[in-house]
């Protein structure tokens, strides 16, 4: 069973540092979704603000807890990502037996965003209530 498209509630946005003018420019949104899954994590980056941000990057989810092996090799980049898209991203491979903690940071050339969760790991299987 899997359940897809439903976000949880650690779905954080965070506005990237933009020095020329503090109310406006790129919002990047990261949406963490509520899955069975196995070995990886699904989630969203979206631009929410109104300004696109550039070389959107993601290089790796950190998950710490009872994990025993994460590949860490998956990068995802976008040249742009304009104000109102989105982009489906999935982390490292992963195995572990227990309770873990994922941290995803997005770069781009206006700042960083970050999103965590916590989950139940059992073998290449996880959950994240």
């Amino acid at each position: 069973m899997m359940l897809v498209g439903i976000s949880i509630p650690v779905t954080k946005s965070a506005v990237v540092n933009n020095s020329l003018n503090k109310n406006s420019g790129p919002i990047l949104d990261i949406m963490i979704f509520t899955k069975f899954s196995l070995f990886t994590i699904t989630f969203i980056v979206s631009n929410i603000g109104d300004a696109t941000a550039h070389n959107v990057k993601y290089s790796g989810t950190n998950i710490t807890g009872n994990v025993i092996y994460n590949s860490r090799t998956h990068v995802i980049i976008i040249e742009e990502l304009e104000p109102g898209t989105g982009v489906y991203g999935w982390s490292d491979r992963f195995i572990g037996f227990g309770i873990f903690t994922a941290n995803i940071t997005i770069t781009c050339d206006e700042g960083i965003a970050t999103a965590s969760a916590n989950g139940i790991v059992f073998g290449p299987f996880n959950f994240i209530p």
